[in-house]
């Protein structure tokens, strides 16, 4: 199959909503479990490149971390910038090209 085989449309908004809502939750929980934050993880990354006696494991580790880190935080301001999108009342209808307002797509 090639991609364009495997393209489909979304169910409905509600539902994508709802999807993201769930990635965005379990996103969050994720990021919580990391002993951590993001910012902590730069500081720890400067003091390792001006350590020579670092093992590159341990370097690449922490790359690794907050590669983690940072998809986790893009799914939680996906999830943000699409309930902005539909709180602005109006949306931008995928099925025929025009604009609908949001209270039409969820009665």
């Amino acid at each position: 199959k090639t991609l364009k085989d495997l393209r489909c449309r979304p169910i409905s908004l509600k539902n994508e909503l709802y999807i993201l809502q769930m990635v965005a939750r379990a996103s969050t929980y994720a990021l919580k479990r990391y002993p951590t934050s993001l910012e902590d993880d730069r500081k720890i990354k400067c003091r390792m490149h001006s350590d020579a006696r670092v093992n590159p494991k341990h370097l690449f580790a922490l790359r690794l971390r907050m590669g983690e880190k940072r998809v986790l935080k893009w799914h939680i301001d996906l999830e943000a910038f699409a309930r902005r999108c539909v709180s602005a009342k109006t949306i931008h209808n995928l099925t025929d090209e025009k604009l609908v307002k949001s209270e039409e797509i969820f009665s």
